[in-house]
């Protein structure tokens, strides 16, 4: 029997609102006091609409079919199960549709507003199926990316998670299905990240057993299995909304449908194939190109259509960038913008795109690079001391071949300063000179031969001299090596790890005997280490002097492992360790039995220099290392100690006033805190420069020292007349 329709019991039949789940065989029984008698049966059929999307749907047997069509009003039609939903008054009616379903409208959801811009649908059990269904939909983000909005749902929250949602990335820059199970979800996730502006085709499947699917674009991008699914049996279903209009949709959705059944691949791709759009090349890549060894250059091509993947080759083969040196090609091989980085012999050749197209294939022009070695000489960049009194940092201009530049004959230093070594760092452009003693505060010159680039035809290093300055006995700091990427937390790691003592990746200074000021609690945070700051080690040395003659307990705190060394003078070669701690701590504790990280008293004379160094070794997470004295008789609470402070400190460090010298020298900068001061010694104009190639005066004719502003990356050097 019809139901639900008061022109089923009369004479005239009359079905509004028509969906396809009407269509079918009908009769009509007539009854009076005599008897009853039945109609021949007849067939109606509600035709699906014209476009070909819906009916790719309509043959699919939705059991639900929100077309999102409507101009006007608050009515919501189902056009496959009769379950209307109403619009709030603050979504947007009749905007552009999907692609290629004109003249098709879609709704736009504002992610917000009051009420709250999305669809309601009351409950039904077609919408929450305990069995196989499928969750269709296109939508078009306002925002690219993640954005954690939710553009369908049915979903009790308050049970668990029951039902299903689907988000713009929740968890990610990517489309999310969530299917609820007991208390928590399946997720579904992936394909590529949303876009503003572009519609995206999304269907999650459930097999009704223990298997989902989630597809995106017509590809099947991720699949789960557990379950069983719990399905929603109260709350309604909410179109740019979940669960009481929560994390409100903005965007445009459209053709919402729900399936009884699991769509197959097929299907899926059959859906979405209403997008496609045959492919055009519309911009050519140039037929000629030059590239320069180590330099690079870029291919463009452009094309129209939809759904379009790229891929470039190089002499008729699919470039694979695994082959390549890593960051050889640093936007990949499989879009229309090809770029290549560090260029090499093997880059030359005949270069090609393939855009590949459902609907058919096309090729770009072809483009013939020829390659061009490289024949100009490395430079010298950069040459510093550090507060060692026996390093020398070198960088050049490029990378160079390690065996002739780690080869000490190649380098001769003035004054009698021999070079006993040479250490090679991760990067292929800087090395550590060893040398002999420095005298502190002596001008020096470093002159390099031999010394070849990492080209195809390696070039060798030009006539050079380069001056720098040994650092001078400082007061007020302590001088720290900074060693990068080693395992561990123990100091033992650190000192048989080959970097050390000699692979400094940095020397710095501290203005107390704490790393505080660098780290801030987590050297990760620091701009100039970053991804360095884990896994790493420091040696911190110099001197403390007292200025009262007694006995001094020393309080030690790291993280994680760390070693405290004091000499019984001023001389390394009596160091003594008076206190270690094997992980982390965060505070400096009172002496006892089994304290290790709080010396014994121990006798010092005012104004004697005792040379001092820490080790410490920090694994991952927070990081710091402080030292902290007391001396006998003080009551202060070991708590409440604070690290040595300057006054008590010096080291060797490469900052000192004006040198009496006519060779002209950059000292090396000193930073503090986000300040860089640079000076230099001998006459002549401070210039400066963007590119190594084109140099100007620093504007006012600066003298040294000169506090160096904030502005980017720059290069300085001083400039004799």
């Amino acid at each position: 029997n019809v139901t639900g329709n008061p022109s089923a019991t009369t004479s005239t039949l009359v079905l509004n609102n028509s969906t396809a789940a009407m269509s079918g065989e009908y009769t009509v029984t007539v009854t009076n006091p005599q008897g009853s008698d039945d109609s021949d049966p007849f067939t109606v059929n509600f035709a699906a609409p014209s476009d070909t999307y819906s009916g790719y749907v309509l043959a699919d047997n939705p059991s639900t079919y929100w077309r999102l069509d409507e101009a006007a009003g608050t009515v919501m039609k189902d056009y496959a199960g009769g379950l209307d939903g109403t619009y709030a008054s603050t979504v947007t009616l009749g905007v552009e549709g999907g692609p290629s379903m004109a003249p098709d409208t879609a709704v736009k959801f504002p992610g917000g507003g009051s009420p709250v811009g999305n669809a309601v649908v009351p409950f039904s059990p077609a919408t929450n199926p305990n069995g196989a269904f499928s969750l269709e939909f296109w939508a078009k983000p306002s925002a690219s990316g993640q954005n954690s909005l939710a553009v369908l749902a049915s979903q009790n929250r308050n049970t668990g998670r029951a039902g299903y949602a689907c988000y713009q990335g929740l968890n990610g820059a990517f489309w999310e299905v969530h299917l609820g199970t007991g208390e928590t979800v399946m997720s579904l996730g992936g394909g590529p990240a949303p876009q503003a502006g572009r519609w995206d085709h999304v269907v999650a499947t459930w097999d009704g057993s223990a298997n989902g699917a989630l597809y995106v674009n017509g590809e099947m991008i991720d699949t789960v299995t557990g379950g069983p699914f719990r399905p929603n049996l109260q709350v309604p279903l909410e179109i740019g909304s979940r669960f009481n209009g929560g994390i409100p949709y903005n965007g445009t959705v459209d053709e919402v449908a729900l399936y009884g059944h699991a769509l197959t691949p097929e299907q899926v791709k059959k859906h979405f194939s209403v997008a496609w759009v045959e492919a055009a090349v519309t911009q050519e890549p140039p037929a000629t190109l030059t590239a320069t060894e180590a330099g690079g250059f870029t291919l463009t091509a452009a094309a129209s259509g939809y759904p379009n993947t790229y891929q470039w080759y190089l002499n008729g083969e699919p470039i694979d960038p695994a082959s390549a040196p890593a960051g050889h090609y640093p936007q990949g091989v499989t879009s229309p913008t090809l770029v290549v980085a560090g260029v090499g012999a093997f880059d030359g050749g005949t270069y090609h795109l393939v855009v590949t197209n459902p609907l058919g294939n096309r090729t770009s022009v072809s483009t013939v690079v020829t390659y061009a070695a490289d024949t100009t000489k490395p430079t010298i960049t950069l040459v510093t001391a550090d507060s060692s009194l026996h390093r020398v940092r070198v960088a050049f201009s490029r990378a160079v071949d390690p065996e002739t530049a780690g080869t000490a004959a190649n380098y001769s230093l003035s004054g009698g300063l021999t070079v006993t070594g040479v250490v090679l760092t991760s990067d292929p452009a800087v090395l550590d000179l060893v040398t002999g003693p420095q005298t502190p505060g002596v001008v020096y010159s470093l002159a390099v031969s031999n010394v070849k680039d990492q080209r195809g035809v390696p070039n060798v290093i030009g006539v050079n001299r380069n001056s720098f300055e040994a650092p001078v006995y400082t007061p007020g700091v302590l001088a720290l090596d900074f060693y990068g990427g080693i395992t561990g937390e123990s100091v033992d790691s650190l000192r048989n790890d080959p970097q050390y003592p000699d692979g400094v990746m940095r020397n710095v200074i501290l203005k107390t005997f704490s790393t505080r000021p660098l780290t801030n609690g987590d050297l990760a945070n620091n701009p100039e280490f970053g991804a360095l700051g884990s896994n790493y080690g420091v040696k911190i040395y110099g001197w403390i002097t007292p200025a009262v003659t007694g006995s001094y307990r020393f309080f030690t705190l790291s993280d994680d492992g760390s070693e405290l060394w004091l000499s019984t003078d001023s001389d390394a070669e009596n160091l003594e360790r008076i206190a270690y701690q094997n992980s982390w701590t965060n505070a400096f504790i009172e002496p006892g039995e089994a304290v290790t990280q709080t010396s014994a008293p121990i006798p010092l004379v005012a104004g004697e220099n005792y040379y001092v160094e820490m080790f410490q070794k920090e694994g991952g997470g927070g990081d710091e290392a402080q030292v902290a004295w007391r001396m006998e008789g003080d009551t202060t609470p070991a708590a409440q100690l604070t690290p040595i402070p300057s006054q008590f400190l010096s080291a060797y460090a490469p900052y000192s006033g004006p040198v009496s010298t006519l060779v002209p020298a950059i000292r090396t900068p000193l930073f503090d805190d986000g300040e860089v001061t640079i000076s230099w010694t001998g006459p002549g104009r401070l210039q400066e420069s963007g590119d190594l190639v084109q140099w100007t005066d620093v504007p006012g004719n600066p003298v040294t020292p000169y506090l160096a502003p904030a502005a980017g990356r720059k290069f300085y050097r001083v400039l004799v007349d």
